[in-house]
């Protein structure tokens, strides 16, 4: 899977959605950024490279995951789980969630909850997740993927944690008519009772930059244009505090040690 990582034309063209949103809602040019779920660690060497200046907090709740991380000098590696940050309140300004919150094992109320807590006033969630239960087969049970999001319903499920500010945008069109094939194929495969593959598998050498370049183009499209469909969707949400919020604030609970 790290390998995949590296190089695969999905990876790429998410961390280009990234790029784009992480310039546009860094509110300093030092902020903390917190990359929740931040598994081997591909997605936070990018942001390492692109925001040098930054403090990074690289958490995930498996401390084998963290261990094929090579960290800046700016990074810390954090073994926890989002569902109980392990972090201060108003700690944070941004945080990054790359395919973690629709994934099994994850209580959405509370990870927004959380969320909520840990950001600084003005503080912003950066937030991709699959799109579509129709999409939901082979790929997403060997993933732990348990749900997909339709439009509208990760902000509505951050709104009661005091997210009031939030915009979502679709990404990976292009490949979304193939996909959704591929998918009803391989749910009749798997009613037959074998094992579960994933659909991430190195991409044949040809292809991969031309789906790497596809992918480009489109994250630039999407963050500038609505785009009607994609399988996976990116949404932003800014921690907006007014004076009179009843919002009733999870306190913080100090659990897990930082990983040496």
């Amino acid at each position: 899977m790290h390998e995949v990582e590296a190089s695969h034309w999905w990876y790429r063209g998410l961390r280009a959605m990234l790029g784009r949103l992480l310039v546009r809602h860094a509110i300093s040019e030092t902020p903390v950024i917190l990359d929740a779920g931040c598994g081997t660690g591909e997605n936070l060497r990018f942001m390492e490279e692109r925001m040098p200046r930054a403090r990074f907090i690289a958490l995930d709740v498996s401390p084998d995951a963290l261990r094929h991380i090579r960290p800046s000098a700016n990074t810390t590696l954090l073994a926890g789980d989002v569902n109980a940050l392990p972090l201060p309140d108003a700690s944070v300004d941004l945080i990054v969630a790359c395919d973690l919150l629709g994934q099994s094992g994850v209580a959405l109320a509370l990870a927004a909850g959380h969320f909520h807590r840990v950001l600084k006033p003005g503080g912003v969630v950066l937030a991709n997740v699959p799109a579509f239960r129709c999409l939901q087969g082979e790929h997403d049970q060997a993933v732990h993927v348990e749900k997909r999001f339709a439009r509208g319903e990760l902000s509505a499920a951050f709104h009661p944690a005091g997210f009031h500010d939030t915009e979502e945008r679709f990404w990976n069109m292009l490949t979304l008519p193939p996909m959704l094939a591929h998918r009803v194929l391989t749910r009749l495969r798997v009613s037959s009772g074998e094992p579960l593959r994933s659909d991430l598998k190195l991409t044949p050498a040809w292809l991969n930059p031309i789906l790497s370049r596809w992918l480009e183009f489109e994250a630039a499209l999407a963050c500038r244009l609505p785009l009607p469909c994609g399988s996976s969707l990116f949404v932003v949400a800014r921690k907006v505090v007014p004076s009179f919020s009843l919002v009733n604030p999870i306190r913080h609970n100090p659990s897990r040690p930082i990983v040496s």
